[in-house]
């Protein structure tokens, strides 16, 4: 304990709740719908979640247009569905919440605890993933980014105001500073992206990614979110299967393989094992999820990959971490 006479000031803190009222009190009349967004995050990341989907709500009644706003609607929703009140467990336990500032916790039967990408690596992945086919991306440019990358490049303000939204934030990304990106903000899911949500993470999530699969505990290194809605759920799941790779013999293989498509792991080790050129690991009581590869799901799947994507997978420079089941994966078997 410390002595009185040591004690030279005591500070009060307000509880999060009275921080709140104070900013929102501090924001002037005229406030925009990125002040509302930002008091938003800032109510996310201290898990006030009634609040702070007030806040996000309110960012987008003034800006309906606002994806950033969005998609934490959407997170916060979702992270409001988590901690919802859970049932009594069979032994008389509960599903507990993840603790503030601590490790999260699994929840009960069968799932894991839901961290999504970020309004802000969400659009770093749109970015990454753009091809010059995305003529109908929309995009927003904030903070005079424009002005600072004309005077930057030393570019012709009339030449580059006749560029199209799409031409620009090429531009800006490509030969822009690198604080400049997380001012080019896209609004709308590139093409391939948006194939994915449409028809790939139906199949996917429909086949592979039960609770008792891909989509719980025992999904091992491979985790996916199901139920995915939303964006940020969307997202995360197509960050994971991007970065996800397991050696299998001599060779690192992939979940997507955008350079030798046929060899991505989400199409091989959904085969029958008398025709895939490496199994899945064993699972009891699992079924292929495509036939032959004349499946119409495994074509549109490998399409997809082949079509869609950009040829080289981006380096995002994501700050994740992928979730990780408890269930033991056998190593797969590798075909002669």
């Amino acid at each position: 304990m410390v002595p009185n006479e040591d004690v030279e000031r005591v500070t009060y803190i307000d509880s999060i709740e009275e921080q709140y009222r104070q900013r929102l009190a501090e924001l002037p009349p005229d406030a925009g719908p990125r002040a509302r967004y930002a008091l938003a995050r800032w109510l996310f990341e201290n898990r006030q979640y009634e609040l702070a989907l007030e806040e996000a709500e309110a960012a987008l009644k003034l800006d309906p247009n606002y994806t950033d706003a969005a998609v934490l609607k959407d997170t916060i929703q979702r992270q409001r569905w988590i901690d919802r009140p859970r049932p009594p467990q069979p032994g008389g336990g509960t599903a507990t919440a993840p603790p503030a500032g601590g490790a999260a916790t699994r929840p009960a039967g069968g799932l894991l605890e839901r961290r999504l990408l970020s309004p802000e690596q969400i659009n770093t992945i749109r970015q990454a993933e753009m091809k010059e086919t995305d003529t109908n991306i929309r995009v927003r440019f904030q903070n005079n980014v424009i002005r600072r990358f004309i005077e930057s490049d030393n570019r012709n303000p009339n030449e580059f105001g006749a560029l199209s939204d799409y031409q620009k934030a090429m531009e800006i990304l490509q030969r822009g500073k690198p604080d400049m990106r997380k001012d080019v903000i896209i609004l709308n899911d590139p093409a391939s992206l948006a194939q994915f949500k449409r028809t790939v993470a139906p199949i996917l999530l429909g086949g592979c990614a039960s609770s008792n699969c891909h989509g719980g505990q025992a999904g091992g290194s491979l985790v996916l979110y199901n139920p995915a809605e939303g964006d940020a759920a969307h997202y995360t799941n197509f960050y994971i299967l991007t970065r996800y790779s397991t050696r299998i013999g001599a060779a690192q293989r992939k979940a997507i393989d955008r350079v030798f498509p046929e060899q991505s792991l989400i199409l091989q080790m959904a085969l029958p094992p008398s025709i895939a050129d490496f199994d899945h690991p064993e699972v009891p009581g699992m079924r292929p999820l495509f036939a032959n590869p004349s499946d119409a799901r495994y074509k549109a799947i490998l399409e997809w990959i082949r079509d869609a994507l950009v040829p080289v997978e981006p380096s995002y420079l994501l700050d994740y971490q992928p979730p990780r089941g408890t269930g033991a994966a056998t190593k797969p078997a590798t075909r002669p």
